[in-house]
């Protein structure tokens, strides 16, 4: 631990990208700095761009669906809260149209909604539209979560850029999937 410190006072960039590849694996594992340094970098997983993809039409894949727990900031006098949300992780698999720069094949973008009555609602609607569906009659929440998991479709993709209350902005993409068949 006192090399990792001693490293992110020297060179704090470097640190924090040493965390970050060790993070990625879904585990937050600390390397020894000395054998780090011997790693052969092709043996290096080389992670998939993660990016907002500009409005268009693609072919998608769902790449992840899962629950996750976060907290609210604190903000004028109101304690941070816990809160849960599902994030629907998706793969661009091909640009088909878009009047930008096309995002790289194999890029990520997510998608989340709220752990709430009105955020599963959403979740719902996205849920059939995705599997073309009419009805998720039976259906348990894990089950949907886990058959969304390599699903491909067509989506519209529109970017729509929301204020964030202090002068700045941040942008959602709105993935409207479409079929070629009618929901079964």
């Amino acid at each position: 631990m006192f090399k990792l410190s001693l490293i992110s006072l020297l060179i704090p960039g470097m640190s924090m990208g040493i965390m970050r590849m060790a993070e990625s694996s879904g585990s937050a594992t600390i390397l020894d700095l000395d054998a780090m340094m011997d790693i052969e970098m092709d043996k290096v997983e080389t992670l998939p761009d993660y990016v907002t993809p500009p409005d268009g039409v693609y072919v998608l894949s769902v790449n992840d669906c899962k629950v996750e727990k976060y907290k609210t900031k604190a903000k004028d006098g109101k304690p941070e809260k816990e809160g849960s949300r599902i994030r629907l992780t998706y793969v661009v698999d091909k640009t088909i149209e878009t009047t930008d720069v096309p995002v790289k094949d194999g890029s990520l973008f997510s998608d989340s909604f709220m752990g709430t009555d009105e955020g599963i609602k959403f979740f719902k609607k996205q849920a059939m539209n995705i599997l073309n569906v009419s009805d998720l009659a039976g259906a348990r929440m894990k089950d949907v979560m886990e058959g969304l998991k390599g699903v491909s479709f067509k989506a519209k993709i529109t970017i729509r850029k929301t204020s964030d209350g202090s002068g700045g902005h941040y942008e959602n993409a709105q993935v409207r999937p479409f079929h070629e068949t009618a929901a079964s």
